[in-house]
């Protein structure tokens, strides 16, 4: 066992805190230095060996961490809420910062009432939505007024395809977001 502070002894618990005894100090002994430089090359070992460890976990999570999760995908905001006759008309803008380009990208989404009854489901379509742009789309939800939505869900993406055909993962590229007094959710 090392032990760094003298055994107790008549000092005052003040003067056993304050400093390591001298025998730990460089140089204070013929022996001890040795003794601490080999207890702290010790330290100094076990220290490294667990932040290598470390990093070597972190480095190996981040890989898989980097393999699991899909790239960036497009954002899609529900702007607006207006009324249009005797429904309300939605506006979804929908931002594209990555570089795939989606010929189709189907919603299904669901419109709960202020009570979180669901209201309605629709499929809109926001595509095609290309590399790096932002895009507009309008729909509407006929017979239901805007004052009777209580939250937009994005349940599930309908259909997503890519100038190569189908994509795998769409809905978790997906992030919503909302400047209208409605949350939109996934």
């Amino acid at each position: 066992m090392c032990r760094w502070w003298p055994a107790p002894s008549a000092a005052s618990a003040e003067s056993r805190v304050s400093r390591p005894p001298d025998r730990f100090i460089a140089g204070a002994t013929a022996g001890a230095p040795a003794v601490a430089r080999r207890v702290g090359a010790t330290a100094v070992v076990l220290v490294l060996a667990a932040a290598g460890l470390t990093a070597a976990a972190a480095s190996a999570a981040a890989a898989t961490l980097a393999a699991d999760t899909p790239s960036v995908g497009p954002t899609v905001e529900l702007n607006r809420l207006e009324a249009a006759g005797g429904g309300c008309r939605l506006t979804l803008v929908v931002a594209n910062p990555g570089a795939q380009r989606f010929e189709q990208l189907k919603l299904d989404l669901v419109v709960f009432d202020a009570d979180g009854i669901v209201a309605r489901r629709l499929a809109v379509e926001t595509g095609p939505v290309w590399p790096n742009k932002t895009v507009v789309r309008l729909f509407e939800a006929a017979d239901l007024p805007c004052a009777g939505i209580g939250r937009l869900l994005l349940n599930d993406v309908a259909a997503c395809i890519g100038e190569a055909g189908p994509l795998d993962g769409c809905l978790d590229r997906l992030a919503t977001a909302s400047r209208a007094a409605v949350p939109f959710d996934r």
